[in-house]
């Protein structure tokens, strides 16, 4: 049946298939020595792409093109515009430019098609019609405007006086230092003596009936298309009262040299084509799941009071604190890096080649050629999260411990004191106990991250997770076997008291461990749990269980 949302997927691959993408994969892969993009950026890129809703706006002379000037000489980047058409196309994602041109000049020269919203005249012009509301006092002004620079200036090396709808425009990009100055001074003297609004907009000076109004503009888009975020890009110091408006997860940049507000400057129009075809690849991963692991993939670790999921690479993708409804630490399976994991990997690169439940237990094992990594939830006092990973192998480790609570809605600083980090300033305690590990913290402003590298060849390595232990005491490494042991005799004894089925019993001991650990212990006894015996030959009872429960292989 078709859907709103199947429609708009369905036209989505209908337009992106028809735009040459492969120079968009060229801009991004093209490496230059100073384009702008930091790995802060690329961060933020990152967060971005995965808003709801997104509008990506930006100036068009010296943002979108190579600089401002008569029409014939400002073409779009070719990778910029298939960019801005390419973001368009995808399903909750808007694109708009916002310039000083009027916005018949700006469409023609532009040749952007529809699904780009246009804006002329600083933000003024939503509709040609615009142009034509003008009365004829306001007609007689801008001649007698465009009189007195023609007089006052049109003899000047370099310099173009323009009529637009709306103002007079001076194009100064051709002259010298010195005559842009002068011609500065003396257009803005004219328009104060006329009555018009004086805009600096790069290497273009206009004497305009309206003021300029590029923030309203990215407003008014915002508010009409439903945006959840906004990008907005340009170079003038009109594109400033626009990147003034940006919050929360918007992102403001600046193009070329001069002042701004905006937290990143790219330093010409080809770097920003190469953030648009960046921002363009990781929201069409995310729209349409390009990166995501199969929920049937990831394995499950409880205690029966928390639950996580791991990825098939031992990313700790989700974990919630401290009740299986409250926020989770871990997000990774809903937003990716930015929304928090806990992953470990191989410093040299290889695949997985395996993971497991060890028997009877939710103890999970994940392989590598010289890494393993074991995981489980240790039992824990009410209100209290106890993770344990243990490194061993022969091999090199990579650890990054990304928490986000609440979401990744909740700030924090991550302090190292010792042998412990310390996530600080969230409501609950959180410490990664991580005996024989150097951590380097780092933050993007908002949250850390900590990161390290781990020979394994000297033993194993045990990290040990707690969260909400108000009393904390630090655990002893060497006695981390006996805990194990202690988890796996508490599942294999329940599992010992269970009646199974004669066909398919270890299907059937799965689904029931997985059951155990959803159940919430202190409210729900998990002794219910106890599948009837089934006839001989029968099928095993339904567990509610899905391909999840067991990604894992084990009995």
């Amino acid at each position: 049946m078709a859907t709103p949302l199947n429609l708009s997927v369905a036209d989505s691959a209908l337009l992106t298939k028809s735009l040459p993408l492969g120079l968009l994969r060229t801009a991004v892969q093209s490496e230059a020595a100073h384009d702008g993009i930091t790995p802060e950026l690329l961060a933020e890129l990152r967060m971005l792409a995965r808003t709801p809703g997104l509008l990506v706006a930006c100036n068009y002379g010296g943002t979108l093109c190579a600089a401002e000037g008569v029409s014939t000489e400002t073409l779009p980047l070719g990778s910029a515009a298939v960019a801005l058409r390419a973001l368009a196309a995808l399903p909750n994602t808007h694109t708009a430019v916002i310039s000083g041109r009027s916005l018949r000049d700006l469409a023609a020269v532009s040749r952007l098609p529809a699904e780009v919203h246009l804006v002329g005249s600083h933000g003024a012009e939503f509709d040609m019609t615009y142009a034509y509301s003008i009365s004829m006092a306001t007609e007689a002004v801008l001649q007698q405007a465009a009189t007195a620079l023609n007089e006052s200036i049109g003899f000047e090396k370099g310099i173009s006086i323009e009529r637009k709808p709306v103002a007079v425009a001076i194009h100064t990009r051709p002259a010298t230092p010195a005559v842009v100055a002068r011609v500065t001074r003396e257009a803005h003297q004219i328009a104060r003596e006329v009555g018009l609004f004086f805009i600096v907009d790069g290497s273009v000076l206009d004497l305009s009936i309206v003021e300029p109004s590029k923030d309203a503009a990215l407003e008014h888009l915002r508010t009409q298309l439903g945006a959840s975020a906004a990008l907005f890009a340009g170079d003038a110091d009109s594109d400033e009262l626009a990147i003034a408006t940006l919050r929360g997860p918007d992102l403001g940049l600046h193009v070329g040299d001069g002042e701004t507000k905006a937290r990143h400057r790219l330093p010409d129009p080809q770097s920003f084509a190469k953030v648009l075809a960046i921002l363009f690849e990781l929201r069409r991963a995310w729209l349409f799941g390009e990166d995501a692991v199969g929920l049937e993939r990831h394995s499950m670790i409880g205690n029966g009071t928390s639950t996580a999921l791991l990825t098939p690479e031992a990313k700790i993708c989700w974990m919630s604190h401290p009740l299986p409804d409250s926020g989770s630490l871990f997000a990774h399976i809903l937003g990716g890096d930015p929304a928090g994991h806990f992953s470990v990997e191989p410093v040299k690169a290889s695949k997985v080649l395996g993971q497991r439940y060890v028997d009877n237990t939710m103890i999970v094992e994940t392989r590598w050629a010289d890494v393993t990594v074991t995981d489980y939830l240790e039992p824990a006092p009410d209100g209290i999260t106890s993770l344990v990973r243990v490194l061993s192998g022969t091999g090199s480790a990579r650890i990054v411990f990304a928490p986000r609570p609440d979401y990744a809605n909740a700030p924090f600083n991550m302090e190292i004191r010792g042998e412990e980090l310390h996530v600080v300033g969230t409501s609950d305690p959180i410490i990664l106990f991580a005996p024989g590990v150097s951590f380097t913290v780092t933050s993007d402003g908002k949250h850390g991250t900590a990161t390290a590298e781990v020979s394994l060849a000297y033993g194993p390595i045990v990290m040990n997770l707690r969260c909400g232990d108000t009393e904390p005491t630090t655990p002893d490494p060497a006695g981390e076997l006996a805990r194990r042991a202690a988890v796996a005799h508490q599942s294999r004894q329940w599992v010992r008291g269970l009646e199974l089925p004669d066909m398919k019993p270890s299907l059937v001991r799965r689904s029931a461990l997985v059951l155990k650990a959803l159940v919430h212990e202190p409210t729900g006894p998990s002794s219910r749990l106890q599948p009837r015996r089934c006839r001989k030959g029968s099928a095993a009872p339904a567990t509610g269980t899905t391909a999840t429960a067991g990604s894992a292989t084990a009995p």
